[in-house]
């Protein structure tokens, strides 16, 4: 009788027993990676249910300062507009290059922020001066563009005495501007009799503004004369809410320098137009 073959048996025992082992290994780290995968989406479900109601919280406190803001807005409405009408008298006011100042609206926001904390009792900082003041820039914005879009009719020189003669020089050059002349302004010191330079045609005109109670006397005119000659304009004219008086008549006439009086600014814009 043969002797067992020891070595076959161990041989396929080993073999079992490393496709156990193979078996098991594998099970095994399929296991961790089914734990892995599993903890891996636990994490992310939180992590999306942590955003979630950060965003909820996020939005419902945009949605609390939006009110609140709003509530500022409606409360001073007064200040907005009045905000709105120095903003547009300092942004309008054109400068060398013929555009507008706005770098004068920054300060103006700035203004009209505190104003509207100090009547409300608010304090500065945090959201409340980021909210405000681009609500106030969007909104003035907007009225800027409405005022530029509406048309003059020569109603606005009415009633002046209010306002100072930066205003006068910006309502003429919005005037100028809606009717076909490139305006631009003259530095605010040294200007040689120049407040405004109009062109339009291949004509240069140059422009002096006086915003006067009493009537405008030949100074106006002879400034306007030396500053024709200065800019190599082609014309001058002086341009008043009032009258002139009759030596400045004459010697615009001799001069050919056109005077523009406040009655004549009430036909607007057929004045800027007519010879």
């Amino acid at each position: 009788m043969d002797s067992p073959d020891y070595f076959g048996i161990f041989a396929a025992v080993l073999f079992c027993l490393l496709v156990i082992w193979l078996f098991v290994k594998a099970f095994v780290e399929k296991s961790k990676k089914d734990r892995a995968r599993e903890k891996f989406f636990k994490e992310r479900r939180e992590m999306d249910r942590l955003l979630e109601e950060d965003e909820v919280a996020r939005r419902q406190v945009q949605a609390r300062q939006e009110m609140r803001g709003q509530e500022l807005f409606e409360a001073n409405k007064d200040l907005i507009e009045k905000f709105f009408e120095i903003a547009e008298r300092k942004v309008s006011i054109i400068d060398d290059y013929g555009d507008e100042n706005w770098d004068a609206l920054s300060k103006e926001i700035e203004v009209c922020r505190i104003k509207i904390y100090k009547r409300n009792g608010e304090d500065s900082g945090g959201w409340k001066d980021a909210w405000v003041s681009a609500k106030l820039d969007e909104a003035f914005r907007e009225y800027h563009q409405a005022q530029k879009e509406k048309p003059s009719n020569g109603t606005e020189f009415k009633n002046l005495s209010r306002r100072d003669g930066r205003d006068f020089e910006t309502l003429i050059s919005k005037n100028l501007q809606e009717n076909g002349f490139d305006v631009r302004g003259t530095p605010a010191t040294g200007d040689q009799g120049a407040d405004l330079i109009a062109k339009k045609d291949g004509r240069t005109i140059i422009i002096q503004a006086k915003r006067y109670q009493g009537a405008v006397g030949n100074k106006a005119v002879q400034e306007v004369i030396g500053a024709v000659h200065f800019y190599g304009g082609d014309e001058g004219w002086v341009i008043t809410t009032s009258t002139f008086t009759p030596s400045a008549k004459a010697l615009a006439q001799r001069s050919n320098i056109r005077l523009i009086d406040g009655r004549m600014l009430e036909m607007a814009p057929t004045v800027w137009t007519a010879g």
